[in-house]
């Protein structure tokens, strides 16, 4: 080929690279051009609708990219990426353009999410309110919304049915200042790729400073808005409200096990179904929450159910020990509960080796009977020498070790008459599920466990919730208040294995009771030491804040039984008469027996009832709640009625009395605005 030859043909590669740079451009182009459409197109749905929002905004250092559109109502936040994508199909949770998969995408949603969540935690706001949205702009109406995890994927024609308010779940000052936190937090990028001050659509010129900090607004003062907002709220919903100042907890990472502390009030039991919707959210895996108290977790269930309706399908609500049933009925290991026959037994036991041992002492057969339950099998010391050398913790009655042989010994024969009888008792079935799982680890195993109420779980109890989820960041979620313990126990964490050092949360804020109410429960336990499964005692009283007033305390005495009867139904009527819903009272006794005599006093006098016992959480039905104390932990009511009501309610053991006074200072502490105490003289 001559050089001429050679040059021409250079020529020509060379013509050919600049006509495929030249498509590649106009393709680029396209593309573009088919991106701003489709923004255009959303950004003029939003105007038509008012919709408060930002466009083309950007993280300030942020490292995610930009977010086409965020808008903030009252229903939320909502962060808004737009795709003018043809040919668009999601096919089991993967997301395709034609033929190439698109599934990443999703991610980049969540980030722009998570990104708008991090900037907005300084003002309280649940992460839960931040909604990623995936809408795609051509062929709007063929695709109609679907839920993949937390991200929503929807056509631009259905746009409207997800961003345009449907409730009022912000109040307006929280909502100003998110707005104002978003316009400082995501501003406009300018031409050189610096930030801008920017003009919001509400049409103030705001800046953030360095701190980042917002600038027009006292987070204080939007934290008490927040709370006088909360306090006019219907009990069903007040019922699932979070503090602000604790939504730091809700997002929070946690090396390992991490454990929530406080008085009653606090808001312990809301943060716990909290963190377990935004784990549910922003991970895969099944979630469980679990209480000691049989009822609770249907009510649970149903609270949750408010607060994330869309992943109430993943997560597990079930009693600690309906829980070990199931682990056991799944791996067709044989067990057989029979009450009866387990009363038999230790009666057997009694009889033959306790009473003439220590019938002596004075302390009843119900305390040896727990502390066998309690001590023994609940912290599942099987050998002699473990139970005589134990530090019976959260026992107030010493032994000495001629006692301890005979309680042993009585145990022994207790143990045998099971084996003899081929029957169970609770705290076996808990053993034998732990043991289950140690031999073989569930399969797959929970992602996250929360537990309700955990100082009343034995340790066995709580060593069947650490073999439920594999060690790793964020497993285990432990809430619960020592002084609220109303059932005979004696572990502590470390003996159950499970170590929260340096990863605890200590609540001190009373959001539920006004503080005439609260100065009446800490005044029947003010002089009770209480362990709170550390193995140490702590004091009383305790350093507790209220933010609630107008608490109105009344206590009424009567002559007779019948008397009283009738003072509760008048009370009730003339509360009812004075704006108190009935399905916010509650009626609390001390035993199964009273609860269904004051179930027959208010049918009797017309007035409708709730059995707590058979409530599953679920609201609408106007009646008034009768039940146990034991049946009303972790419930709230507007007004609590306490019929034969003593504040030091007599005992034979020290345990007893202690356990007896925590349970009236559970039951003053359920009421919200009202309580009623009587008592027959």
């Amino acid at each position: 080929m001559t050089a001429l030859g050679h040059m021409a043909a250079q020529l020509s590669v060379a013509q050919r690279g600049l006509s495929e740079v030249a498509k590649s451009v106009a393709a680029a182009q396209q593309h573009v051009k088919a991106g701003i459409a489709g923004e255009e197109l959303v950004e003029g749905l939003l105007a038509d609708l008012g919709l408060w929002h930002l466009a083309g905004r950007h993280r300030a250092g942020g490292r995610s990219g930009d977010i086409d559109f965020i808008v903030a109502t009252r229903s939320g936040v909502f962060v808004i990426d737009v795709k003018h994508w043809a040919e668009v199909q999601i096919d089991r949770g993967r997301l395709y353009q034609g033929q190439d998969e698109r599934t990443e995408t999703f991610d980049k949603v969540m980030r722009l999410a998570q990104d708008a969540e991090e900037a907005l935690s300084s003002t309280g706001l649940s992460p839960l309110e931040v909604h990623p949205l995936l809408v795609f702009s051509r062929d709007g109406a063929a695709l109609s919304p679907q839920q993949l995890g937390r991200l929503v994927v929807v056509g631009a024609d259905h746009l409207r049915r997800i961003v345009v308010p449907s409730a009022d779940r912000l109040p307006a000052v929280l909502l100003a200042a998110v707005r104002e936190r978003l316009e400082a937090a995501f501003p406009v990028r300018s031409p050189q790729g610096q930030s801008a001050e920017v003009l919001a659509p509400s049409g103030r010129r705001r800046s953030s400073d360095a701190s980042g900090q917002l600038q027009a607004f006292d987070l204080e003062a939007v934290d008490l808005a927040q709370l006088r907002f909360a306090d006019t709220l219907p009990l069903e919903r007040w019922m699932v409200w979070l503090d602000p100042v604790q939504q730091q907890h809700v997002r929070r990472t946690w090396s390992g096990p991490a454990r929530v502390r406080g008085p009653a009030g606090t808001g312990k039991t809301v943060l716990a179904l909290h963190r377990a919707a935004y784990l549910a959210e922003s991970s895969p895996g099944r979630i469980l929450v679990t209480s000691y108290v049989r009822t609770l977790p249907a009510v649970l269930a149903a609270l949750y159910r408010r607060i994330s309706p869309r992943t109430v399908e993943r997560v597990d609500f079930v009693n600690l020990h309906a829980l070990a049933h199931r682990v056991l009925k799944r791996r067709m290991i044989g067990h057989r509960l029979d009450s009866a026959q387990v009363e038999s037994a230790f009666s057997l036991a009694w009889v033959q080796v306790g009473r003439a041992s220590l019938e002596s002492l004075g302390l009843g057969v119900t305390y040896w009977r727990e502390e066998i339950d309690a001590v023994i099998k609940g912290r599942d010391l099987r050998r002699r020498e473990l139970y005589l050398d134990a530090e019976r913790v959260g026992r107030r009655t010493p032994l000495g070790a001629a006692q301890r042989e005979a309680v042993w010994q009585m145990y022994e024969v207790y143990e045998a008459e099971l084996r003899r009888r081929r029957v169970c008792d609770w705290n076996d079935i808990l053993r034998m599920a732990r043991d289950s799982l140690w031999a073989l680890p569930m399969e797959p195993p929970y992602r996250h466990v929360l537990a309700d109420e955990v100082q009343d779980f034995p340790t066995v109890g709580l060593q069947l919730l650490r073999r439920l989820v594999a060690e790793q960041p964020d497993d285990l979620f432990l809430v619960g208040d020592g002084q609220q313990a109303i059932y005979p126990g004696g572990g502590t964490l470390k003996e159950a294995g499970i170590a929260v050092t340096g990863r605890g949360v200590n609540l001190s804020v009373n959001y539920r009771n006004p503080k005439e109410i609260l100065d009446a429960a800490f005044d029947v336990v003010a002089d009770q030491r209480y362990d709170d499964l550390e193995g140490a005692d702590e004091p009383g009283v305790r350093q507790v804040a209220t933010l609630r007033v107008g608490g109105h305390c009344r206590t009424a005495t009567f002559h007779s039984a019948a008397e009283q009867d009738a003072g509760l139904v008048a009370q009730i009527r003339a509360d009812a008469a004075n704006g108190c819903q009935l399905s916010g009272m509650a009626v609390l006794v001390t035993s199964r027996a009273e609860s269904r005599h004051m179930c027959g006093v208010l049918r009797a006098a017309g007035l409708p009832v709730q059995a707590l016992e058979e409530w599953d959480g679920a609201v609408g039905a106007e009646s008034i709640s009768v039940g146990t104390i034991k049946r009303s932990k972790g419930l709230e009511f507007d007004a609590v009625y306490l019929a034969n009501f003593d504040p030091r309610p007599p005992a034979i053991t020290e345990e007893e009395r202690e356990r007896r006074r925590r349970e009236v200072f559970v039951a003053i502490t359920r009421a919200r605005s009202h309580l009623w105490t009587g008592c027959v003289v």
